[in-house]
């Protein structure tokens, strides 16, 4: 089951990506133009010591609040990953309601500037 963010996306519409096991799927200064949504297999993120399986949001944070993601993120086993698009997201939750958007980004820039806590 997928993250309740995600509902009401049309997500056979976006991009998949796999990644084998080792390999980078978030490293530090990517741009937070995309939000990942794990499909399958588990990732690390060795600085929030954090697993992520199958229907979790990678560095949802750093997504809203930041222009770059700040942990690298690999795949501890093959997995694939759905990449929605920025824009998608700040549609859907507009559309929602017409702060959604701009509250979400408050609470996580917010939240990044105490220390880092496992969510």
């Amino acid at each position: 089951m997928y993250c309740d963010l995600v509902k009401g996306l049309p997500l056979d519409l976006y991009s998949q990506q796999d990644f084998g096991k080792g390999e980078v799927v978030l490293s530090r200064h990517i741009q937070t133009d995309r939000l990942l949504l794990v499909l399958t297999g588990r990732l690390y993120d060795a600085n929030l010591k954090k697993f992520y399986g199958a229907g979790e949001l990678l560095q949802l944070v750093d997504f809203f609040a930041k222009d770059y993601y700040c942990d690298l993120t690999v795949a501890k086993f093959p997995s694939r990953v759905l990449l929605i698009p920025r824009q998608a997201v700040c549609d859907l939750l507009t559309k929602q309601a017409p702060m959604t958007w701009a509250l979400a980004r408050m609470v996580a820039i917010e939240r990044s500037a105490v220390p880092r806590l496992v969510l």
